[in-house]
């Protein structure tokens, strides 16, 4: 299992795991504090558990350990890999299973270290984990009230392993979309937040003291059966203003269903919006992620649409599409002019 990595891309967007790590920290402490300690020497198996304390723009515990909380941990491979990248390790223990644990000297010019259990060492203190974080975190003050930012998500009802049984997860609860842009003109960065299928979503934007108000939005609200899973902010009729476009997925909608159309909603300019029909006539696709960008040098934005999943058909390959548009909000197939990246792929 490797470490190296703090964040991970996923459907374009990254991930933070430094506060997954503390409450596996957490989770590990309290299961070996409602469990009856071990008899020193048990060390039955290949279980053992390496905790580095990682040095860099912030402080964080890394667990490291192929153990029983892990379902598949048979398969899992051994010897335990520790990837630091350029972080520097201030200090490193081993604990065995036995809960005895040892400090392990860090020597950067080995890339391996055999260790062997050996009698009367100290048992290690969990207590030191369980409160790492309450001894290391920031206080933060809850402004959402006083903001106007008062949205809450909700998802749809639909059980989609019903339908596809091999899916290894929900693919259906992959949303809200967030777009951020000045839709206004005024200076100050407003938002879109999408929604689930049946449920509205909403644009607020922003006044000189940082408080954002609720716009009346009814095109939006007329397509509040489609979900919302990516969007962004862009100019897509020429007119200096930024658009909203939004991709449609969720899982739930297939074939050529109306909702799985892309959707581009133009702006007036004070952030009133206005479906464009007919602006993606041909295109159903369950996707995943929207990116605006001039794709041909003619100084129009076009857009790049990545697919996610066949609805019905999890294991094929979706398609994802280039689209170039005309200069007025409408977007034609143009995948195969860009031979790179013109082969199938699933955004993940």
């Amino acid at each position: 299992m490797s470490a190296e990595a703090d964040a991970t891309y996923r459907r374009g967007k990254t991930v933070d795991y430094h506060y997954v790590e503390q409450l596996f920290d957490m989770m590990v402490a309290d299961y070996y504090r409602d469990k009856p300690p071990p008899e020193e020497g048990d060390v039955r198996g290949e279980w053992v558990k390496v905790r580095d304390g990682l040095q860099g723009a912030e402080h964080c515990i890394r667990v490291l350990t192929p153990d029983e909380f892990d379902e598949w941990h048979r398969c899992l491979e051994l010897p335990l890999q520790v990837g630091l990248g350029k972080r520097r390790v201030d200090s490193m223990f081993l604990v065995w299973p036995d809960a005895r644990f040892e400090r392990i000297t860090y020597d950067t010019s080995k890339h391996e270290m055999a260790l062997k259990w050996k009698p009367g060492m100290q048992v290690f203190d969990y207590d030191k984990i369980r409160n790492y974080s309450t001894r290391h975190s920031k206080s933060f003050t809850d402004i959402t009230h006083m903001s106007g930012l008062e949205y809450r998500h909700v998802e749809n009802e639909f059980e989609e392993f019903n339908r596809e049984p091999l899916l290894p997860h929900m693919l259906s609860t992959e949303g809200p979309a967030l777009a951020i842009g000045d839709i206004n003109g005024d200076g100050r960065e407003d938002v879109f937040v999408g929604s689930a299928k049946g449920y509205r979503s909403a644009v607020f934007t922003q006044d000189e003291k940082g408080h954002f108000a609720r716009l009346s939005e009814p095109s939006l609200d007329m397509d509040s059966l489609s979900e919302d899973v990516d969007a962004t902010w862009a100019d897509m009729n020429n007119d200096k203003l930024p658009d909203l476009v939004v991709a449609s997925g969720g899982n739930e909608w297939y074939g050529k269903d109306e909702h799985l159309h892309p959707r581009l909603y133009l702006n007036d300019g004070k952030g009133k919006l206005t479906r464009q029909e007919g602006a993606f006539d041909t295109l159903y696709v369950n996707a995943s992620t929207i990116s605006a960008r001039d794709l041909n040098g003619d100084g129009i934005n076009d857009l790049f649409i990545g697919g996610r999943s066949v609805p019905f058909d999890y294991g094929q390959v979706p398609r994802s599409y280039f689209l170039l548009n005309d200069g007025k909000g409408h977007f034609r197939d143009a995948t195969s002019q860009f031979p790179v990246a013109a082969t199938r792929a699933v955004a993940s």
